[in-house]
């Protein structure tokens, strides 16, 4: 465990017991109820605490091992965000796995050949570029003109779009 007062320091702990014991699964969540502006309830963390993570504005990536849980947690980070009424979904498996197919029409994209994956990822850079132009663009001062606005993107219709990659490596 990273030390926050200290990067040279960090912190061993050694479990005499297994810290997963009592593990829960995530609560049911009706379609809908959820935002991602909110931190994702994803299971049960080690030493006993909810396992929350903001997924509002976060690039994240889950590396493992084979049978580590890589595809366990993706299940579970998917099954929140298809609960949230702000997020979009968008998939790439070049792999042909189940993972992001047995999701079937919660992604309101998918890609399973490389043209398909090319076509969805030159849309996002596309959609990214735009963005980024737009708030450079808005943040620029000028005498007499308004105060630069916040550097953060807002959607028109109040959606987040996400992109999920399985198998990365395959990309």
């Amino acid at each position: 465990v990273a030390n926050p007062d200290n990067a040279a320091v960090c912190e061993l702990r050694l479990w005499w017991t297994d810290p997963l014991a009592g593990s829960r699964v995530p609560p049911w969540r009706e379609p809908n109820s959820q935002t991602v502006a909110t931190p994702a309830e994803l299971g049960y963390g080690v030493g006993g605490v909810d396992l929350l993570i903001n997924f509002k504005r976060t690039n994240i990536i889950m590396v493992g091992r084979t049978g580590s849980g890589k595809s366990s947690a993706l299940w579970s980070t998917i099954d929140w965000l298809s609960t949230c009424h702000d997020v979009v979904l968008h998939g790439i498996d070049l792999s042909g796995g189940p993972v992001l197919r047995a999701w079937g029409e919660v992604f309101q994209t998918r890609a399973w050949t490389r043209a398909q994956a090319k076509a969805l990822l030159q849309e996002r850079i596309a959609s990214a570029y735009a963005r980024t132009a737009y708030l450079a663009e808005r943040s620029e001062p000028r005498v007499g003109g308004p105060v630069p606005g916040s550097e953060n993107w807002e959607t028109s219709d109040g959606k987040f779009h996400i992109l999920i990659v399985d198998e990365l490596p395959v990309l």
